[in-house]
C-alpha cells in the first residue's frame, strides 16, 4: 500500500500483417532497383514449427516477401531486427507449403535459398543470384515464439560488376583534381590471392586514373556493408598479370579499413597510370560491402 506515484501510460493500435502465411506473402515492388519494407510481427502466429535453416529451428512468428528474380541479376537483402534472434532466409515459391523442402532451400548455402542472422538491433546480409528467373520468398522468422517485432528489410537487384580483373579496371577521371565514386563488390570473382604480403581471399574490383607527375594524391576508402575491406595501389607497370599484380600490389600503399570507418593512404605520382582494388581478407558471400573511394589531388 505504501508504493505508489506518477507513471505515464502510452496504448496502441494496430493492425496484425496479414503475410504471416506463405500462400500470402506480400508482393515487393522494386524503385529503380531497390524495395524498402518496415515490418512487425507482433501479434502473429508461427506457420510452420519446423522449417530448419541449416541447425536452427524457425519456431518464431514470420512475416513472408515474395519477389521475382531474373537470372542475369543479382539480389541483395539486409535485414535489420530489434529483437533477438530474428533471421532471414530465402526459398523457392514452389516449395511454399513444404516446411522439409522450404528447409532444404534455406539451408543450400546460395543454390536454391540461404539464411542470416540479423538480431539484436544489429544487421544480416544475403546475396542471392538465382541460375532461372522465377519467384522467391523472404522471410522474416524467429528461433523462439517469444521473439517477434519490428524490423526493416531492404532488397536490391543489380547487375554484376565488370571489373574484377587488372585488364578491365574501370577508369576513373578527376574533375578539377578530384574523384568521388562508389561501388558493390557482390558478384564479383576474385583475381588476386594476396596483395604484396597480405592474404586477399575476398572477391576484388579494380580502378585505374592518370595522375599528373609528381603531384601528391590523397586516395580515402570507406567500406559501409558488412564487412571491413583492404585496398591497395601500385603502378601500372606489370600489364595485369595477376601474379606480378599480386607482387606489386601495395608498392605505393595498401592499407585494411574496418566497417564504417575511413582509410587513407597520400601518394606522390610518378609517370603512367595508377591501379587500385579494393578486396578483403573473409572469403564468400558473407564478403558483402558497399564502399567509397575518393581521390583528391592535395
Amino acid at each position: 500500500s505504501s508504493y505508489y506515484g506518477t507513471f505515464k501510460l502510452d496504448v496502441s493500435e494496430f493492425t496484425t500483417a496479414s503475410n504471416f502465411k506463405c500462400s500470402a506473402a506480400q508482393k515487393v515492388t522494386f524503385t529503380s532497383g531497390k524495395a524498402s519494407i518496415k515490418g512487425d510481427s507482433n501479434g502473429v502466429n508461427d506457420e510452420y514449427a519446423t522449417v530448419k535453416c541449416s541447425s536452427l529451428i524457425m519456431d518464431g512468428p514470420q512475416l513472408y516477401y515474395e519477389f521475382n528474380t531474373r537470372s542475369d541479376r543479382y539480389y541483395d537483402f539486409t535485414a535489420t531486427a530489434s529483437n533477438s534472434s530474428t533471421y532471414m532466409y530465402i526459398f523457392k515459391k514452389t516449395d511454399c507449403g513444404s516446411a522439409t523442402s522450404m528447409s532444404t532451400d534455406c539451408s543450400s548455402a546460395g543454390s536454391t535459398g540461404d539464411y542470416v542472422s540479423a538480431s539484436s538491433g544489429g544487421s544480416g546480409s544475403i546475396a542471392f543470384k538465382s541460375t532461372t528467373a522465377g519467384n522467391f520468398l523472404v522471410g522474416v522468422d524467429s528461433t523462439l515464439s517469444t521473439y517477434y517485432g519490428d524490423f526493416s528489410l531492404t532488397i536490391k537487384e543489380f547487375t554484376p560488376p565488370k571489373n574484377d580483373s587488372c585488364a578491365a579496371a574501370k577508369v576513373i577521371t578527376l574533375v578539377n583534381g578530384k574523384a568521388t565514386f562508389t561501388d558493390y563488390k557482390t558478384g564479383a570473382t576474385s583475381q588476386l590471392a594476396k596483395c604484396g604480403s597480405e592474404s586477399l581471399p575476398a572477391t576484388d574490383l579494380f580502378y585505374k586514373f592518370t595522375p599528373v607527375t609528381g603531384k601528391k594524391y590523397r586516395i580515402t576508402f570507406k567500406p559501409v556493408g558488412t564487412n571491413g575491406g583492404r585496398f591497395g595501389i601500385w603502378d601500372g607497370s606489370h600489364n595485369c598479370v595477376p601474379s606480378a599484380v599480386e607482387t606489386a600490389c601495395g608498392t605505393i600503399g595498401s592499407k585494411y579499413v574496418t566497417k564504417g570507418s575511413s582509410g587513407y593512404l597520400d601518394i606522390t605520382a610518378t609517370s603512367g597510370d595508377i591501379y587500385m582494388v579494393a578486396d578483403g581478407i573473409v572469403s564468400s558471400l558473407y564478403d558483402i560491402y558497399d564502399y567509397t573511394f575518393e581521390i583528391e589531388q592535395i
